[in-house]
């Protein structure tokens, strides 16, 4: 039996989706082979609470703060390593700041817990949008272009942004902040004008950010799952936006996790075999560059002239119940339940747990 500490919340504007990556994983974790011994709430301001099972399935983060004075434990350092120290590994299941930016991994590690996922060395790299990029033209794989803007540098003039992009015939430019989720406060220009109102307003609330140039073609994201010969993509996943309210929409978040008939996933991908294992390809080679471990997301771009670009890296991809990873995962023949076990024996075979879950398949290809 395999005793899990699975770790939810965090102070990102993604906590709704970590409490429905919690619950997700919590469904379908099979209790003859995993006890979720603890679970592990942090609130926005990084505090732990442990939490019970009936508390996991409130509604949504807002009933977890106003629950927890009555319903929680709440937590001191050294009570966080006591209840981690009572399992064999802890299931960080938080997305953006502090879960995914190596904080809670570095927190993890300083107690000597096992845990699922990149190292917090590899999540500092892959989770800030230019040390990926950088680290990846380092390590010759074809990427969007990124540029870092910072609110005392001379490129924090919208002028040479815009220019940069037009130079590299873009006709639009695409704003990340360069510490955040591949959808949440992206903002696209496509005239001087409008590169610095959103200048100025995501500086109000980012040090720094990457401006890209808009990418022509078709967005899609692959899966890598890290087996007992090493790390293997899944089959990627093509998104179609069936509607766009002008030639700049981008794939939002509000997409990305609200239901829409305007968003479609086609998994396999409408591309050609050669591409589909190109970008399998080239997201494995991202994922061992960057030293992740037991899983990760990686999204890109087949442009207009046919080239695979990457673009954004995901240390902990989301476990919603039709998230990207169950559905990559399902070509391949997995369950929810399977991925999840993958995932995990990944995970205690690194860390050479003697609670290894029995053997099952461990190959994929």
């Amino acid at each position: 039996m395999l005793n899990v500490a699975l770790l939810l919340g965090g102070p990102s504007e993604e906590r709704a989706i970590s409490l429905n990556s919690a619950r997700s994983v919590a469904d379908h974790f099979d209790e003859r082979e995993i006890e979720l011994r603890e679970i592990i709430y942090f609130d926005q301001a990084e505090r732990p609470y442990s939490i019970s099972r009936a508390l996991l399935y409130s509604n949504n983060p807002g009933d977890f703060d106003f629950k927890l004075s009555q319903t929680a434990t709440s937590l001191s350092g050294g009570s966080f390593a006591e209840r981690l120290g009572r399992c064999d590994i802890a299931f960080p299941v938080m997305h953006g700041r502090f879960g995914e930016d190596g904080r809670i991994q570095e927190i993890l590690e300083a107690f000597g817990v096992a845990y699922v996922g990149s190292s917090a060395d590899a999540c500092r790299t892959a989770y800030d949008k230019y040390l990926a990029y950088a680290h990846l033209v380092e390590h010759g794989l074809p990427t969007v272009p990124s540029v870092l803007l910072t609110r005392d540098s001379a490129l924090a003039d919208p002028t040479d942004a815009w220019l940069a992009a037009q130079l590299q015939g873009a006709g639009a430019v695409v704003f990340k902040p360069a510490a955040g989720g591949s959808s949440i406060d992206v903002s696209v220009a496509d005239s001087e004008e409008s590169a610095r109102a959103c200048l100025a307003d995501l500086f109000l609330r980012h040090d720094r950010l990457v401006a890209q140039p808009w990418v022509h073609g078709i967005e899609f994201t692959a899966v890598v799952m890290e087996g007992s010969d090493g790390p293997v993509a899944l089959p990627p996943v093509e998104i179609e936006m069936s509607y766009r309210a002008n030639s700049h929409d981008i794939f939002s978040f509000r997409r990305k996790y609200l239901p829409t008939n305007d968003t479609r996933y086609h998994c396999p991908p409408r591309f050609e075999p050669d591409v589909v294992d190109e970008i399998r390809s080239r997201a494995e080679a991202a994922f061992q560059a960057l030293g992740m471990r037991d899983f990760a997301r990686i999204d890109g771009w087949l442009d207009a002239a046919g080239r695979v670009l990457l673009s954004d890296v995901n240390p902990i991809s989301g476990m919603e119940q039709n998230s990207f990873l169950f559905i990559e995962a399902s070509e391949v023949g997995m369950t929810h339940h399977d991925a999840l076990r993958f995932i995990l024996n990944a995970a205690c075979r690194r860390s050479h747990l003697p609670h290894r879950l029995p053997p099952r398949a461990d190959r994929l290809g």
